[in-house]
């Protein structure tokens, strides 16, 4: 369990600093665009990953590597959508 907090703390604290960073270099609408097409394009690698064919090794890996990717834009779209909320 303890391992499992610190991992999420530091996934989201750097999601935090790349979305933060992005936020004032590119603008909230243009990421929060990129946040969207980042979770849709995760989602669907999350739900084709289970394949047999390709084995329960890389099935897996192509999971938990969508699931990370969703989780990172879930962040941005967060981060830009209370940003967009307190000053917009």
């Amino acid at each position: 369990m303890e391992f499992y907090l610190i991992s999420k703390f530091k996934k989201e604290f750097h999601s935090d600093l790349f979305w933060g960073f992005s936020l004032e270099r590119f603008g909230r609408r243009p990421i929060m665009g990129v946040s969207f097409i980042v979770i849709t394009l995760a989602g669907f690698m999350c739900a084709f990953a289970p394949q047999p064919r390709l084995g329960f090794e890389i099935s897996y890996a192509f999971f938990v590597l969508g699931r990370f990717l969703l989780s990172c834009a879930t962040r941005g779209v967060a981060l830009t959508g209370f940003v967009i909320g307190m000053y917009d």
